[in-house]
């Protein structure tokens, strides 16, 4: 068979009638495939893969695990293969509607890669008959511009040493006052460690290290701090609501244009194996199609460049809207929160307790007084021994009672000073909270940048590739 009967017979494989079936034309339906993505990514479970495979996956910025299919796309563009190959094997591993691939679909891809550059037979059967072996190694160039593999290999895993890895956990117990409960997170870096071994940190509790507080410190808490509140308490349900939807509908967006890169990518990819197709005509010396072909070409390569501004206007929309308006909205949460636990905090009402057991103490202690008095006057009367006993026994209750008194006192002065002081550090959140709402118009401003900028881009492509459509032949006398 020729190489261009054979480039026809894959191209045809690859667009097969129920790739266009009515059913999947949709872009929210799920291709028909004939191995499942669960299915796939077992075809090489247990299976000691090579370490350039996930390396080259690391290195091509995975998001929630996954990399995008232009980045998919680039790591098997350099593997020297025939476009026609290169789009088959994209078309195997990954379903037309979806942009982004997961690790263990890419190494099925990249062994695919490995057994066409070994000129077998390329197929997901075929893989699995050779599982049990291990999996062939795809040349440097599959993965990277460098002649010598070796050196590769050692820049890849000097890169990897360089990288300071940031792990994140929660710590087991959370700490903080009865009503002020929080939860620490424990952050391990060596750029960290470092830091950590030249700062001193203090572990105190705010709330006793800054007693006592400054006397003019309940004069900076404004008068209409609890207005403010009350008004604030009434908008953030609908507004934690409202960012909500916000964030779930522009994630939709990103996805979506997510997804026309991809489409992009796959469309540039059949016009490529189309070009290679049909680049010699049945018709001797008919240069038209040749030119037809190169425009094939041409168009393919455009295509990825709007495939690569789309991608990049993705990303700018996941990073600088998605994330933003989730931090907004975990932000309001926050502030909710924080309200619901200064509201449990007055509920508790521990000045009051205090205020009221000094009150009773007091009444107690008068009572205590008297019958002292009253016992001391008898016992002298009457040289009564149980009157003499009796102003012991008084005398032992007011000395408890005043020491309890005492310790009332000075618990009551630090919670009236933890009130005045949890009210400025209210009031300071809260004036953190609304100077937040300028960062609202920064992250409007970059949505709007990002968009113009991708405009610009397509448009300079689009442009780019409007001359080299006018310049492809098109007169129907041309084609004898």
């Amino acid at each position: 068979m020729s190489a261009i009967e054979d480039s026809h017979e894959t191209l045809t494989a690859s667009f097969s009638a129920s790739t266009f079936d009515s059913e999947v034309n949709g872009p929210w339906t799920a291709p028909g495939q004939g191995v499942s993505p669960d299915e796939l990514s077992a075809v090489l479970s247990g299976v000691a893969l090579p370490a350039i495979y996930s390396m080259a996956f690391d290195m091509a910025q995975p998001s929630g695990g996954k990399i995008t299919v232009l980045a998919m796309n680039k790591i098997m563009g350099v593997s020297g293969l025939p476009p026609a190959m290169v789009e088959k094997i994209m078309n195997i591993v990954v379903a037309p509607t979806r942009s982004r691939v997961t690790k263990s679909e890419v190494s099925v891809a990249l062994a695919l890669v490995a057994m066409a550059q070994k000129n077998m037979d390329v197929s997901i059967e075929n893989l699995t008959a050779h599982r049990e072996a291990s999996p062939p190694n795809p040349s440097a160039d599959s993965t990277t511009g460098s002649s010598d593999p070796e050196a590769v290999r050692k820049e890849i895993h000097q890169w990897f040493i360089n990288l300071d890895t940031i792990r994140l956990s929660f710590a087991p117990e959370r700490e903080g006052m009865f009503l002020f409960k929080h939860t620490n997170y424990i952050v391990e870096s060596k750029e960290l460690a470092l830091w950590r071994k030249n700062v001193v940190i203090s572990t105190e509790d705010e709330f006793t290290s800054q007693l006592p507080i400054p006397s003019d410190l309940a004069k900076q808490v404004p008068l209409t701090l609890e207005t403010q509140l009350s008004v604030i308490r009434k908008r953030l349900p609908a507004s934690i609501e409202y960012y909500r939807s916000m964030a779930i509908i522009m994630d939709r967006m990103q996805k979506r244009t997510e997804a026309a890169a991809a489409d992009y990518t796959r469309f540039g990819l059949a016009l490529n194996a189309l070009a290679d197709c049909e680049r010699q005509c049945y018709v001797e010396e008919c240069h038209n199609c040749q030119q037809l072909s190169q425009g094939y070409t041409k168009i393919a390569s455009h295509f990825g460049q709007a495939s690569f501004a789309l991608e990049e206007q993705g990303k700018a929309i996941q990073r600088e809207m998605v994330e933003d308006l989730k931090r907004h909205r975990d932000l309001l949460v926050s502030v909710k929160e924080l309200l619901q636990r200064h509201d449990r905090s007055r509920e508790a009402g521990t000045i009051e307790a205090l205020q009221k057991r000094i009150s009773n103490n007091m009444t107690k202690l008068d009572t205590l007084k008297e019958a002292a008095m009253a016992a001391a006057s008898a016992a002298g009367a009457a040289n009564d021994t149980n009157s003499a006993l009796d102003y012991g026994a008084h005398d032992m209750q007011i000395e408890k009672i005043t020491n309890n008194l005492y310790t009332d006192r000075m618990e009551l002065e630090v919670q009236k000073q933890r009130a005045v002081l949890l009210e400025y550090t209210l009031w300071i959140e809260i004036t953190y909270f609304h100077k937040n709402q300028a960062m609202i118009t920064t992250m409007y401003q970059n949505f709007v940048t990002e968009h113009c900028k991708t405009g610009r881009s397509l448009n300079d492509t689009w442009k780019s590739l409007s001359r080299v459509v006018h310049d492809m032949p098109m007169e129907v006398n041309g084609f004898k």
